[in-house]
């Protein structure tokens, strides 16, 4: 069953960010579901919010702590109910 969630968005060239709603999907394959309980913006996305001129939303909250709340079939390692740190990347650096 898919999820509600609240976000934190920043649009290009904006000053303030913005609070969304969206649905996320079940988890898939190796995917894991976090509900986050504590994040915030860091050094490295504000440098990235002051360059953020051009494409879609930069979400904004890469670092936080949370508990599992559903995993992808393909997950042995983690459960519902266990907690942890999360940290994602917000955008694809590619090495060509």
């Amino acid at each position: 069953m898919a999820t509600s969630a609240t976000i934190a968005l920043h649009y290009p060239g904006a000053t303030e960010i913005e609070i969304a709603s969206v649905t996320l999907p079940d988890p898939t394959g190796h995917q894991v579901l976090v509900t986050i309980e504590s994040t915030g913006v860091c050094r490295s996305q504000l440098s990235e919010m002051s360059r953020h001129t051009t494409g879609g939303p930069l979400p904004l909250g890469h670092e936080g702590v949370g508990v599992v709340t559903a995993v992808g079939p393909d997950v042995d390692t983690y459960s519902p109910g266990d907690g942890g740190g999360v940290k994602w990347c917000s955008r694809t650096r590619s090495s060509g």
